[in-house]
């Protein structure tokens, strides 16, 4: 879906809200920026929040940048059940849930406890004619790389990782 448009002079009109990256090239020169493209803000202002890592803090400043106020601290039974899809892309287990939701330390410090615990846990693999975009970031230990001349089909098609087999 387009953003914005270019005309022959260069100039940029934006089509509708949203956000896209763009590059200008000229002789061999390039720059790039992003396009934010919003509604009506008028009337708002931000309310400081506590941050409490670097997500947070580039969180807080992507939310100033397209004015919104980020949202209130879900329920400990939804952050389980979002931190679990999140992550590991599997629903937690039963046990899991009442463990997590009748524990009494404090919200964070359960929380990040249980982020830790899910990175940490089983490696991820991938394997042969996965595509990236179901990969979900987990922490590298050791990779093993083979070099091989040639790839062998793939149920994806002979066009080796990722390919759509077109």
């Amino acid at each position: 879906m387009t953003l914005a448009t270019v005309d022959k002079l260069g100039l940029v009109t934006s089509v509708r809200r949203g956000e896209a990256a763009m590059l200008a090239r000229y002789e061999g020169a390039y720059t790039a920026t992003t396009l934010i493209v919003m509604g009506d803000r008028s009337g708002f202002a931000w309310q400081d929040v506590p941050t409490h890592n670097w997500i947070d803090a580039l969180v807080y400043e992507k939310l100033r940048q397209i004015k919104v106020l980020p949202s209130e601290l879900c329920s400990d039974a939804d952050f389980i059940r979002r931190i679990y899809l999140d992550l590991i892309g599997l629903p937690p287990q039963p046990e899991d849930v009442r463990a997590f939701l009748d524990d009494k330390r404090p919200t964070r410090a359960k929380r990040d406890e249980m982020v830790d615990k899910l990175v940490g846990s089983e490696p991820f693999i991938v394997t042969r004619g996965m595509r990236i975009a179901q990969l979900v970031i987990a922490p590298v230990a050791r990779a093993d790389l083979t070099e091989v001349a040639t790839l062998e089909d793939t149920p994806r098609g002979a066009g080796g990782f990722g390919s759509t087999g077109g």
